[in-house]
């Protein structure tokens, strides 16, 4: 026990400033994050672990953590100059037709800003717990991986097609409306400060698709080896009586590393909320917001009889929402799996050994529920979707009524 301690104390305390080691998929994945200022965590290729032990590099500082510092700092200059120049410049950014047009600008600049200053401080300060997630998996991962790419790919091929179908529907959404309004340059102007914003904000949502499919996949590996266990269990009462002691013990023994297993992945669920949970909370109201604010714009122009296409707006930020709710219940359901199939390891009462294993596994499981929330506001599961439905339902109504007072604005 003691030298398991401390293990889980080496375990627990990488340096923040050494790269992480993965597979050629992940690294490039989150290569492109790192380039949109979405990962401050350094990043190399998997490579031999003798090496790496013959050249420790604990005490220093790895050149790859100050350029990404550097980074994310031209990131926050950039961003904080355009946002400077929108609010001196408001008057020709935002609408100025009527007073509830200016209102559901401000709006929706207002939150996508925050959910992009959020994102940009999140990515920065919450590293460490970023880091921890990205050495568990790695750690997780290559006990049943090979690590090729593609044998990766075929893994998240599912997630792969979810960012290029998503991709491209966002920008050619948002391309087709900003050539439809660039006659109007008071519009076209409103889109130049809120355009990098919400395409920083699409792609942390993708980014947090990606790690919750990290925590399902390796669910779902577990979830493989418990059937694997349960059928073994299953020939135990098909063997000899001389044979009992040696069922028995590797059935307890398998337990064990399951459950060594399962805690690692509840341990990854943990530091992935520490490290986006505020991403996930104000992703989730900006596109919130921005659905609703679409929805009064769009009726709001049908009223007063003018051209319509702010409708399709909405989809960007529909689909969204509707992604991360079903890749956030699928990751849940395979934790859910897990449980049903633990208890389907067949033991006679006397195997006092295999019960408490059993028993223990079991109530770990119960006590380490792997929940994705928005840092403990809401959970991210498909009921998500009928409240905001019927909130933005409700919200409309109360807006249709009051349509004609603020004509007269």
């Amino acid at each position: 026990m003691l030298m398991y301690a401390n293990m889980k104390q080496r375990k627990s305390t990488p340096s923040s400033q050494q790269p992480v080691q993965l597979d050629t998929f992940t690294l490039l994945h989150l290569r492109l994050y790192q380039f949109l200022g979405l990962c401050s965590v350094p990043l190399q290729l998997k490579c031999d672990l003798a090496t790496v032990n013959q050249h420790p590099q604990r005490s220093s500082t790895h050149p790859t953590w100050w350029f990404l510092l550097i980074w994310h700092c031209l990131h926050f200059i950039f961003f904080g100059l355009l946002q400077f120049w929108t609010s001196t410049n408001h008057d020709s950014v935002l609408y100025n037709s009527d007073r509830f047009g200016k209102f559901n600008d401000i709006l929706k600049l207002i939150a996508t800003i925050s959910a992009h200053f959020v994102i940009l401080s999140e990515t920065i300060l919450q590293r460490k717990y970023m880091q921890k997630f990205l050495i568990t998996y790695s750690q997780l991962h290559c006990r049943w991986s090979l690590g090729t790419y593609r044998e990766e790919y075929g893994l998240y091929r599912t997630y792969v097609w979810k960012v290029i179908i998503s991709t491209a529907v966002y920008l050619s959404i948002v391309v087709n409306y900003t050539q439809s309004i660039a006659t109007r340059r008071q519009w076209l102007t409103f889109f130049l400060p809120f355009i990098p914003s919400g395409f920083i904000c699409h792609f942390r949502s993708i980014e947090i698709m990606y790690f919750m499919d990290m925590l399902r996949i390796e669910l779902e590996q577990l979830n493989k080896n418990v059937e694997r266990l349960v059928l073994f269990s299953q020939r135990k009462f098909q063997t000899s009586a001389q044979r009992l002691d040696y069922f028995e013990q590797t059935i307890c023994d398998e337990l064990q590393t399951l459950m060594k297993n399962y805690e690692d992945i509840y341990e990854m669920s943990v530091l992935l909320k520490k490290a986006v949970g505020a991403s996930i909370a104000c992703n989730y109201v900006k596109e919130y917001v921005m659905i609703l604010s679409e929805c009064y714009w769009s009726y709001w122009m049908i009223y007063t009889g003018q051209d319509i296409i702010e409708y399709s707006l909405i989809v960007p930020s529909a689909m969204t929402i509707f992604l991360l709710l079903i890749t956030s219940r699928n990751c849940m359901r395979s934790a859910n799996f897990l449980a049903h199939n633990v208890h389907k390891i067949r033991h006679d009462l006397e195997d006092l050994n295999i019960s408490t294993r059993l028993q223990s596994f079991t109530l770990q499981i119960l006590h380490q529920r792997i929940i994705i929330d928005g840092i403990g506001f809401f959970v991210l599961n498909c009921n998500m979707a009928r409240d905001v439905l019927g909130s933005i339902a409700t919200y409309m109504l109360f807006f249709i009524q009051f349509m004609p007072k603020f004509k007269n604005i």
